[in-house]
C-alpha cells in the first residue's frame, strides 16, 4: 500500500527503510516501483515535486546543452536522426 509523505513533514534526521529506492516518480519509477512492490518488496519511491507543479521543482530541469543537439519539439536529444557535417 502506498503512502504519500511530504518530506516537510518528516523530522530532521529521521530514518526512511526500504528494499528498494526508486529515484523519481515519472511513468518509468512508478511502473517499477509497482512491479517491485507487487513481488513484496518495501519499495520508497521519491519524487521532487509536489502533486501540483510549481516553477521551483520545474527549474530543475533546466538546463545548458552544450553537446548534442535538442529536438525542439520534445526538448530530447535526437540520436535516431542526428547526422554529422
Amino acid at each position: 500500500m502506498a503512502i504519500p509523505l511530504d518530506a516537510f513533514q518528516i523530522r530532521s534526521g529521521s530514518v526512511l527503510r526500504s528494499d528498494i529506492c526508486v529515484v523519481g516518480a515519472g511513468a518509468v519509477g512508478i511502473a517499477i516501483a509497482r512491479e517491485f512492490a507487487e513481488i513484496s518488496h518495501q519499495v520508497l519511491l521519491l519524487e521532487s515535486s509536489d502533486f501540483q507543479p510549481d516553477a521551483l521543482t520545474q527549474s530543475l530541469h533546466d538546463v545548458e546543452n552544450i553537446g548534442h543537439p535538442l529536438r525542439m519539439d520534445t526538448g530530447y536529444s535526437d540520436f535516431h536522426n542526428y547526422e554529422t557535417q
